[in-house]
């Protein structure tokens, strides 16, 4: 088959415009989807991927500013010591 009988017979399942269409029949039935499914499902079965894949831990607020304007601002300006966040405001 070449691609341009492909693309045929792919264009000829799209509806034409205003076409009122039914797709609870034949190959579009969710009884057949989920036929094809389990196969699917059996035929190539999924890995557990959870455990390879580790979230990215999101950088703080402080440590972007810091590198944007290259000021701690977790630095007292008086004293020089780490500071502690007591609260947020959120208004």
């Amino acid at each position: 088959m070449d691609y341009l009988e492909f693309i045929a017979r792919v264009t000829s399942h799209i509806p034409d415009k205003g076409q009122v269409t039914v797709r609870y029949f034949g190959l579009y039935a969710n009884a057949h989807r989920g036929k094809i499914k389990k196969a699917s499902l059996e035929a190539f079965p999924l890995r557990m991927v959870e455990e390879e894949l580790r979230p990215i831990p999101a950088k703080g607020w402080a440590e972007m500013i810091r590198k944007v304007y290259e000021i701690d601002p977790m630095v007292c300006p008086q004293c020089g010591g780490t500071m502690k966040i007591i609260a947020f405001l959120t208004d």
